[in-house]
């Protein structure tokens, strides 16, 4: 089988949005955005997602502000760059706010880091919720964006304890997964290989 060609996804984080602390000025957010943007397409890499990781604490649902200030700055990155790929992650798990943003700015993708296990995590218990996902998605008519969903994502504890990786994979593929992601268990941590070997197997097309 022909493998397919590597794609890299490059991970662009604004700097704290309004209502977070160290929030400056959108336009100083922008600009910051704006340089790393220039970094990956001088670097080669056309995808790029999105994220308020400096939002902290952050929130499994974000508010107005976010979802305004997001819009925003996803906005002027399109227009900017409109020969690059954009795709959308707002934290902790709102994935109503990131396929509603994604589908006002021409975003192609969304990142849903809860897809089909429920998790702890620091900020609280997360419910996996795969079938509103993707009702919500109808609903928006945005069924052009596709949904890259997490697989026991990091930085949680998966409630199921023991529950084997590959199970959620399949899961997270018969929810309506278009890709998954794999991570370590925190970031900077890279996923086991022979997980990743395993599910190529169960998915070869994958």
């Amino acid at each position: 089988m022909k493998s397919r060609p590597l794609k890299v996804i490059g991970a662009l984080h604004f700097n704290p949005l309004p209502g977070f602390k160290g929030f400056n000025s959108l336009e100083a957010v922008l600009e910051k955005a704006l340089e790393d943007c220039r970094a990956f397409r001088k670097g080669g890499i056309s995808t790029v997602i999105v994220e308020n990781n400096y939002d902290l604490p952050h929130r499994i649902q974000v508010g107005p502000e976010t979802v305004s200030a997001m819009t925003f700055l996803g906005q002027k990155l399109v227009e900017r760059f409109p020969e690059m790929e954009f795709g959308i992650s707002v934290l902790w798990n709102d994935y109503r706010a990131a396929l509603a943003i994604a589908k006002t700015i021409g975003g192609t993708f969304v990142r849903v880091p809860v897809f089909v296990d429920d998790v702890e995590t620091a900020y609280g218990l997360i419910r996996a919720n795969a079938r509103d996902v993707i009702a919500y998605r109808k609903s928006i008519g945005a069924s052009e964006v596709k949904i890259y969903a997490d697989v026991q994502v990091k930085h949680a504890r998966l409630i199921e304890r023991g529950k084997d990786m590959l199970v959620s994979a399949r899961e997270s593929v018969e929810a309506g997964a278009d890709a998954l992601v794999f991570t370590g268990m925190w970031t900077g941590d890279p996923p086991s290989i022979s997980m990743l070997e395993r599910v190529h197997r169960f998915f070869p097309r994958a």
